[in-house]
């Protein structure tokens, strides 16, 4: 005859089945909340009595905790940009890497790149590079 298939792995089975539940309506939620924050976002860009209040200051990030001794690069761009970063190690040789980011926008609006370095007092704007 045949013999019962293994309590143990059925019951690890069904763990796993619970969990996985669990993670998905997790997942749901999350997707949910995200949303609920892309749309408050947004509604504020759009209204123009707030929008020209939406901003934040190179104080802002210097305090971020999760920021401390980081290189961070704050961008300004029109809606509608689109953002791209290659690969880094395509086309280098083993063990090197190279750092890029393409923005563009299509109607050829203004896009502002501020690099924020550690141990630094102000940032560096790309119109600062532009004109050097």
């Amino acid at each position: 005859g045949t013999t019962p298939p293994d309590q143990d792995l059925m019951q690890d089975l069904e763990a796993l089945r619970v969990e996985n539940d669990r993670l998905n309506q997790a997942e749901l939620q999350l997707d949910a909340q995200l949303k609920a924050v892309q749309d408050d976002l947004r509604h504020l860009s759009e209204d123009s009595s707030t929008s020209r209040m939406s901003f934040v200051t190179y104080e802002d990030l210097r305090r971020l905790p999760s920021l401390q001794g980081q290189t961070t690069i704050a961008i300004k761009a029109p809606s509608g940009t689109r953002l791209e970063v290659p690969d880094p190690d395509e086309g280098m040789e083993n063990g090197q890497r190279r750092y890029q980011i393409y923005l563009n926008n299509e109607a050829g609006e203004p896009i502002d790149v501020f690099v924020i370095a550690p141990g630094t007092d102000t940032p560096v704007s790309s119109s600062d590079w532009v004109n050097q």
